[in-house]
């Protein structure tokens, strides 16, 4: 056991090139920005899906952009596109690291992954980002918490009906309705 991690790295190395050859035709397509390419970019991302779990590393390195700007942006949403339909339940303490590090890019599509992973794991990491993330995050963290229906977390999301944020209050009443978590009832009622 000892030697376990030494061996998955050693394996992830050797299979590097073969996933950098399957997906080098994708990354120009991947690149375009999805909102004015939506058609034609379900199809590549379809395509990059069908090549199986063994690109998730190199799908999630581009989550985390070495560089600003629209096309590394534009890659990180299509690569999370991409890896939502590769069941992200598989490797949650990835993207747990990338919501603690320190690429807004990298923590924002994470955050939008673990929506659609269904674990307790996935669920506790959202749960806590409700109490220490602020505007856009928090809010994407309502929508993760609503896909996944999670009951739990209704008494750490209740307290924000309060907040002053329109929007906030919005996605925190779209939670309440999917997740129905009984133990808030009151509090909603008040």
């Amino acid at each position: 056991l000892g030697n376990l991690a030494k061996l998955a790295r050693d394996r992830a190395e050797r299979a590097r090139p073969a996933q950098e050859k399957a997906l080098e035709p994708f990354w120009a397509d991947l690149a375009l920005d999805y909102r004015n390419n939506q058609q034609f970019l379900d199809q590549r991302i379809t395509q990059v899906a069908a090549l199986g779990d063994s690109v998730v590393p190199m799908l999630l390195e581009k989550l985390q952009p070495a560089q600003g700007g629209e096309t590394a942006r534009n890659l990180a949403g299509n690569c999370r596109r991409v890896i939502e339909k590769l069941d992200p339940s598989s490797f949650v303490d990835a993207l747990v690291e990338l919501v603690n590090g320190k690429s807004e890019t990298a923590r924002q599509e994470a955050i939008r992954l673990l929506g659609f992973a269904n674990t307790p794991a996935s669920i506790q990491v959202l749960c806590d980002l409700v109490e220490r993330t602020a505007e856009e995050d928090r809010r994407l963290v309502l929508r993760s918490l609503r896909l996944l229906k999670a009951a739990a977390a209704g008494p750490k999301v209740v307290g924000l009906l309060g907040s002053s944020d329109r929007q906030v209050r919005e996605d925190v009443l779209n939670y309440l309705v999917v997740a129905r978590p009984a133990s808030v009832v009151d509090t909603v009622i008040q």
